[in-house]
């Protein structure tokens, strides 16, 4: 009632200076019946800080409410077209979304390109190494950071086919199960790397560790324990011998023949070995070297 008491007393006696109202239907044109003077859209700023300091009290709040709803609707409008613009400029504007397509990789075309899986191409799109991003549902590439990072790319696959094995490879070489190959690799005895996503054995870093110790042996029946030189087991000696292997233990305990520690187990020398056992007669060889350890030299 306040407000529309103010409206019609403000429409037959305007202020001196005051600038006429811009309602929805034009300048000067009358306000709809019922609608406060809180909701015109605009009202003159400076009229409003002069009515401000004059008229009675009821005035005074019903123009303040104005000038508050006034400036808000002033902030939405301009909020909203700068979101509109800032949403039309992204994704409306279908001629740079069409640039972009051909000025880009598709996940398909990468995979193509490096001759790899597309499950590949979208990791290596998603490691950080090409600019990517996203056209309608699809992930593309910058042929840009693509071409520059060919090189590198190509270098890393090399890597990967000729100097790194998979961890099935791993599996199938020492005749292990997943399980087991993977509480190896776990305890860091030879380098593995992560190549587009997926786990891979340095196999010189492999080799090296594998002539290192005599635990684990490749199907193929290549020997262990190269770096050593040729070593013999106690078990070993024991069944060439058709002896017990505490006994086989006596003849290094007792200095007969040379041994060294590895892994915290003795290993016979086998040139040592092979000069004792020239030169005594009370043990016979029941069985070859060979024979036993079953190694392809």
């Amino acid at each position: 009632m306040l407000a529309k008491k103010f409206s019609r007393n403000f429409e037959k006696t305007p202020p001196k200076n005051a600038l006429p109202f811009q309602t929805s239907e034009g300048v000067n044109s009358e306000p709809r019946k019922g609608q406060p003077i809180a909701f015109v859209s605009e009202v003159n700023i400076e009229y409003l800080k002069r009515a401000l300091k004059i008229g009675s009290m009821a005035r005074k709040e019903v123009l303040k409410m104005a000038f508050v709803n006034m400036f808000n609707d002033r902030v939405e409008q301009f909020n909203l077209r700068e979101e509109n613009e800032r949403l039309a400029e992204l994704f409306s504007d279908e001629k740079l979304q069409e640039e972009a397509q051909w000025q880009a990789y598709s996940v398909k075309e990468i995979s193509r390109l490096f001759s790899i899986s597309e499950e590949e191409a979208l990791k290596l799109m998603n490691c950080g190494l090409f600019k990517t991003y996203r056209v309608g549902n699809e992930y593309r590439a910058s042929k840009k950071s693509v071409e520059e990072n060919k090189k590198i790319v190509k270098a890393v696959l090399t890597y990967q086919d000729k100097k790194t094995m998979s961890v099935p490879d791993v599996m199938r070489i020492l005749g292990l199960g997943k399980t087991a190959t993977y509480r190896l690799i776990n305890q860091c005895r030879f380098k593995t790397y992560l190549v587009l996503g997926k786990m891979r054995v340095d196999v010189d870093s492999f080799e090296d560790w594998y002539a290192g110790q005599f635990h684990y042996e490749k199907v193929n029946g290549e020997r262990p324990g190269k770096k050593y030189g040729k070593t013999l087991s106690p078990l070993t000696v024991a069944k060439v011998l058709g002896i017990p292997r505490s006994t086989a233990n006596d003849l290094m305990n007792d200095g007969i023949v040379e041994f060294i520690w590895v892994d915290g187990k003795r290993r016979i020398k086998r040139e040592s070995f092979d000069k004792w056992y020239a030169s005594q007669s009370k043990y016979t060889k029941v069985k070859e070297i060979e024979e036993v350890e079953g190694y392809v030299d």
